[in-house]
């Protein structure tokens, strides 16, 4: 976890003023011993608040996926679970009209509606807990492709590419989707596809501290992304 400067705001800056007067003692001296053990407690108790505040500035509340993001069917998944989600990105390259040397790369991750499906007997029988309890688990199998979406973006952003720049940021691309497969599998698994409650909360709390540490600038979740590509 981390402190955002921007988080210290008018409040923050009272509760230090008065951490200060509570060190100083009337006499002058530094550390006052009828208050400075509270003070100290009390700004490290506002510290962690505000980590805490800004650590969880997204919670899984605010992942937008919803029901009707699915194709409702019957039974939608060999296996016999009732839901899965599917998710495709999409890519495309134009060169800057401003320097020679930079493609600009538009990356856009989408849920591919066709291929995401939920069993509307399930949707239409069971009680809103179990649908919402469900609803969360694919919403972790998104948040772990908008991980690997930041990823990508990220390690784009700081490469530089040659002349064949379409086959290394599609190399780069085609790597993290790969590892994307390979988490939401693994995620799966270890949850029996949110089957095991214990497990689920925990990937869920673990995938949304991940989340905010990739996006902690970020306003909003995005989906979509122009990246300037730097040609040597």
């Amino acid at each position: 976890m981390f402190i955002n400067i921007s988080m210290i705001n008018a409040r923050m800056l009272h509760y230090i003023k008065f951490m200060f007067r509570c060190l100083i003692g009337s006499d002058g001296t530094l550390f006052n011993y009828n208050y400075h053990v509270k003070a100290l407690i009390f700004f490290v108790f506002v510290l962690l608040h505000f980590t805490l505040v800004n650590a969880q500035k997204f919670t899984i509340q605010d992942i937008p996926l919803y029901w009707s993001d699915f194709n409702l069917t019957s039974r939608p998944a060999s296996n016999g679970f009732v839901a899965r989600i599917s998710t495709s990105l999409s890519r495309n390259y134009s060169r800057s009209k401003d320097d020679d040397n930079v493609i600009l790369l538009n990356v856009i991750l989408s849920i591919n509606k066709k291929a995401s499906c939920a069993d509307y007997v399930f949707l239409d029988m069971e009680p809103d807990s179990s649908k919402n309890a469900l609803l969360n688990h694919e919403k972790g199998h998104l948040i772990i492709a908008l991980l690997h979406f930041r990823k990508m973006i990220d390690s784009l952003s700081k490469r530089h590419f040659s002349v064949r720049y379409k086959l290394e940021a599609d190399s780069v691309m085609k790597a993290l989707w790969n590892e994307d497969g390979a988490m939401s599998a693994f995620y799966d698994n270890d949850t029996n596809h949110g089957i095991i409650t214990k497990r689920q909360l925990a990937w869920e709390k673990s995938l949304m501290i991940q989340f905010n540490n990739l996006c902690a600038t970020d306003d909003k979740i995005a989906f979509e992304a122009q990246i300037k590509l730097q040609i040597d």
